[in-house]
């Protein structure tokens, strides 16, 4: 299973891992004017699966948007984002991640 990257960028902006414990992680969600504001997501477990004729290896993922403010949720002060990361990180057990279906996770496409 492959991990979700330390940095990536997604429909424009750059996003930076700040702490993660289990399937809860804390992130810096930017844009190159400097804006910054936090996102504390519950990670997506995505299985292997075939995409435009080859397969795409079992990863982690952000929750899709329709699961926001159930599985992710944003902040423009750090100290509210590290407040929720600690309690979810708290509650969590397990992996806490679900795996991806059609209904949850990143839309399944083929």
């Amino acid at each position: 299973m492959t991990p979700l990257p330390d940095r990536f960028r997604s429909d424009t902006f750059d996003f930076r891992l700040l702490k993660r414990a289990a399937a809860v992680a804390l992130l810096s969600k930017s844009r190159t004017a400097g804006y910054v504001s936090y996102e504390v997501v519950k990670l997506v477990r995505v299985p292997d699966r075939q995409m435009f004729g080859r397969v795409v290896p079992a990863h982690e993922a952000m929750p899709a948007s329709e699961q926001w403010g159930e599985r992710g949720w944003t902040y423009s002060d750090r100290d509210r984002a590290e407040a929720k990361f600690a309690k979810l990180s708290a509650v969590e057990t397990g992996s806490g991640m679900p795996r991806s279906t059609n209904d949850e996770g990143r839309k399944h496409v083929e």
